[in-house]
């Protein structure tokens, strides 16, 4: 297969850097953004996964599409000649040296019809960098040619690929910026929720059941949520959401493994209502319920965690 020429700005390998480093426990990554050329690309930088990603877990990466369309249209407002053509995301979470079955339908659902170019671009990185260097020889990039087999794709030789130093210019540098979002935010009035957000909602969804059996609690570190229903056995079952909105339950003494709180909490009502008639309807707790009970000025006294009286694995959790 011949391959389309690459181009690529060095200064995008320190930004994935910084990205991975910052997300070890989770897939991150980015949208491709450049120009497309006769053939090849030229590979300006990528728009970061975005504050709220649909999902972000160890083997699953949704990013935040609101923003990075958001991001994209104002890209354009700066330079009508910019484009995405690719993409590239971290197994560094799971270690998976290739790309998945699901990164492989993804790709082929983009690149369907009215798709303009002749494939994507792809890139993957599965171990950890140290360096700049690093990860200019870790980070691998694949071209996924429109048109062909789901999953067929061909890597980029290492020296086949044109680095070039040329910088961004400074509009693009603030749009692009990997955590903070505050004109993205502004402009489009969205607000980023905390874990008393995720409380107050739980807290809701008690009251509106009428004979609320929950109790919630908070870690020492305050980056953990922990909603205990003690009506489901002796020692109840528990749903744990993190700071990042990932959530998981405690049915017995192991934990499953992260998802996503939507999914996390739907499995938790369901496992509920094997203990009573009428379980609280914690599948309606949802980021974006979390997102419409949010205080407008933000001066809202937060929901009151108390630890549980019951011992037993929910006890050990978060300590006495």
């Amino acid at each position: 297969m011949t391959l389309p020429h690459l181009t690529m700005r060095e200064g995008l390998l320190e930004r994935v850097l910084k990205e991975v480093q910052r997300s070890p426990d989770v897939e991150i990554g980015g949208r491709l953004i450049g120009y497309v050329r006769e053939g090849g690309f030229d590979v300006l930088d990528f728009i970061p996964t975005g504050p709220e990603p649909d999902i972000a877990t160890d083997v699953e990466l949704l990013p935040d599409r609101r923003y990075q369309l958001w991001t994209l249209d104002a890209l354009l407002d700066l330079d009508g000649d910019l484009a995405v053509f690719g993409s590239w995301h971290s197994h560094i979470p799971n270690g998976l040296a290739r790309f998945s079955g699901q990164d492989h339908r993804a790709y082929a659902g983009k690149m369907q019809p009215p798709y303009p170019y002749g494939g994507m671009v792809c890139g993957l990185i599965h171990e950890t960098p140290s360096t700049v260097e690093d990860v200019r020889r870790m980070l691998r990039f694949a071209w996924f040619p429109a048109g062909a087999e789901v999953g067929e794709h061909t890597y980029w030789p290492e020296e086949a690929i044109e680095w070039t130093s040329a910088p961004l210019n400074t509009g693009m540098e603030a749009l692009l910026d990997l955590t903070n979002h505050e004109a993205y935010l502004e402009a489009t009035g969205r607000r980023l929720s905390s874990l008393d957000d995720v409380a107050r909602a739980m807290d809701h969804l008690g009251k509106r059941s009428g004979h609320p059996t929950h109790v919630l609690r908070r870690s020492p570190n305050g980056e953990r949520l922990l909603l205990i229903e003690e009506a489901a056995g002796e020692e109840g079952i528990a749903l744990e959401v993190a700071s990042d909105g990932n959530a998981r339950l405690h049915l017995t003494d192991e934990p499953t493994d992260w998802m996503p709180l939507t999914r996390a909490a739907g499995a938790f009502e369901q496992h509920l209502s094997r203990w009573v008639d009428v379980p609280t309807e914690w599948s309606h707790l949802s980021p974006s319920l979390v997102e419409q009970l949010m205080p407008i000025d933000q001066a809202d006294e937060g929901i009151t965690t108390k630890p549980s009286e019951r011992r037993g694995f929910l006890s050990r959790l978060f300590g006495r």
